[in-house]
């Protein structure tokens, strides 16, 4: 497993192994529609461009890809537009600077994308991808949403990078989109803490892998059977400001001990 997965550096010699494992989650559905399963020394964004691909060849509706601030990447960026699907990232203060800067806090601007050869450094040892962005002007919205108030009055604000046109998508809108992702990180805990992924049921590779495709495929089953119920008869909302849906747990239970 140390061979196959990796371990993470620094520890001790009788650190265990470890794996990267990334999901495309569909945060409107509730689903997972691909894992990608890695070393633990493996690049994030390397599984995302292959979420992105697995997507494209496997489904017909333009998809949204919604990304956190460490997946800010021009060839991610690239390969989206490249296959006319739509992103939405949430960037660094430090991350296209000189283009936020432009943009007002509470506005969002449509500018020309451009590279030169000092900006594309980091593809130096991928000729072919350096020169494709040194001729190529990419047009990208940036946004600043105000998300909240801070403790001394101030405007918190996030930036945000999409190609979503203005005309279908408006600014406060971008800020709604992006909230959906929070979804994600949902699926995780309860994929960790409810189901237990980490408790594998082998010890060879195979059997690991297996286990986790297990795992997101009853999470599929566990979401669809929730959709299908409240298709059927929606949860009865009570008053208050939280919405009541059903117990994900309750039905990961009952689904178990039927299935095993």
């Amino acid at each position: 497993n140390r061979i196959v997965f990796g371990v993470t550096s620094g520890l001790t010699e009788n650190q265990p192994a470890m794996a990267l494992v990334s999901t495309l989650h569909d945060s409107l559905n509730n689903l997972k529609l691909d894992v990608q399963i890695d070393r633990i020394d493996g690049n994030e964004k390397e599984l995302a461009a292959k979420h992105i691909d697995q997507y494209c060849d496997n489904y017909h509706q333009p998809g949204l890809f919604v990304f956190d601030r460490g997946y800010v990447s021009i060839r991610l960026i690239d390969q989206i537009i490249s296959r006319k699907q739509h992103f939405l990232i949430r960037a660094r203060s430090t991350a296209y600077k000189k283009y936020f800067d432009q943009v007002s806090v509470g506005e969002d601007k449509e500018l020309d994308v451009t590279f030169d050869r000092a900006s594309t450094n980091d593809y130096r040892n991928d000729t072919k991808f350096r020169i494709h962005l040194l001729n190529t002007v990419y047009k990208i919205r940036f946004a600043k949403v105000v998300i909240g108030i801070d403790e001394t009055g101030n405007d918190i604000v996030e930036l945000l990078m999409t190609n979503l046109p203005k005309e279908e998508v408006s600014t406060d809108e971008l800020k709604e989109c992006y909230w959906l992702r929070w979804g994600t990180e949902t699926s995780y805990n309860r994929l960790k803490n409810r189901m237990s992924t980490e408790e594998f049921s082998g010890y060879k590779p195979i059997l690991i892998k297996q286990d986790i495709y297990a795992d997101a495929w009853l999470f599929n089953l566990v979401s669809l059977k929730i959709k299908e119920a409240d298709q059927k008869k929606p949860a009865e909302q009570k008053n208050g400001s939280y919405t009541v849906s059903r117990n994900f747990n309750k039905v990961l239970g009952t689904l178990k001990s039927s299935l095993l």
